[in-house]
């Protein structure tokens, strides 16, 4: 038995073709990305790497500009505190935690991973010091 596609077939690739190529630049026109705001968003990273994210507190929040990137971008830290537990689960107070934020001058803003004083990350956490001495304090927002 043999099938004769013809031209058909070639009809129907194309006319296939053309149905994916204009759903691909519906789908990227109606297509957004999501503009958040980093405190926020910070929160919220911070909250997760705690043993209870539900019962996270914060104060002292702040954005603070470091500087402007050789490509136009612009570097900053959120710096504050977040209530903590220990590893007992009882309550340890409000610990320091600094997220590096970088925004480029067109897409989307990065976060880095959040460093908690006392956190799990050892290195990093014995050194939040000086890091928090370096970028949590002058606040020259352009």
């Amino acid at each position: 038995m043999k099938i004769n596609l013809g031209k058909s077939w070639v009809g129907v690739c194309i006319i296939a073709l053309f149905l994916m190529t204009i759903s691909f630049i519906f789908g990227a026109s109606i297509t957004k990305t999501i503009d958040f705001d980093p405190i926020e968003q910070s929160k919220i990273n911070v909250s997760n790497l705690l043993a209870y994210p539900e019962a996270a507190e914060f104060k002292n929040m702040e954005y603070f500009y470091n500087k402007k990137t050789s490509n136009g971008g612009v570097l900053g830290y959120i710096c504050g505190e977040v209530f903590t537990f220990n590893k007992d689960n009882l309550p340890d107070g409000f610990k320091r935690f600094i997220v590096k934020v970088y925004t480029p001058p067109e897409g989307l803003t990065l976060l880095s991973f959040p460093i908690i004083e006392g956190g799990e990350d050892a290195l990093l956490s014995e050194k939040i010091d000086s890091i928090w001495m370096m970028f949590c304090h002058n606040n020259d927002n352009p």
